[in-house]
């Protein structure tokens, strides 16, 4: 999935769920909820400014939300990092120095791919290098 932010040049963008304008929204939440996902892991940058926002709002959203602060990295202007990590602890998210920390983390999804140790069905073999011929 493709969630574009900040392509609208008249307003700035933070959240992965909206725009600063609070009512644009991305889409994304519509996409996670249709799939059936229920808690969020967040990584990137910044911490006190997009990764901070996209957690405010995935949590309004419903969203169960954990950082993973060791994929974090903040901009900390004036002291902007401390405050929204403070804002994350406050009932906006789980904090978490390693993905293994969470609480309940999820069982990892499998997706599809041509390379998969799983059985080929064009060939009936589990060799990823061998090619119906």
């Amino acid at each position: 999935m493709i969630v574009r932010k900040g392509f609208r040049p008249e307003i700035d963008s933070y959240s992965a769920f909206f725009e600063n304008d609070q009512r644009t929204s991305t889409g994304l939440a519509g996409y996670l909820r249709d799939r059936g996902f229920g808690k969020l892991y967040l990584a990137g940058l910044a911490t006190d400014f997009c990764v901070l926002y996209s957690a405010l709002d995935g949590r309004k959203e419903g969203f169960d939300v954990c950082l993973i602060e060791d994929a974090c990295r903040g901009i900390d202007l004036d002291g902007s990092l401390d405050v929204a990590l403070d804002q994350m602890k406050q009932g906006t998210s789980s904090l978490s120095s390693r993905l293994g920390c969470c609480q309940n983390p999820p069982e990892p999804t499998r997706f599809y791919s041509p390379y998969s140790r799983s059985q080929n069905s064009r060939t009936g073999t589990t060799d990823p290098d061998r090619h119906a011929e």
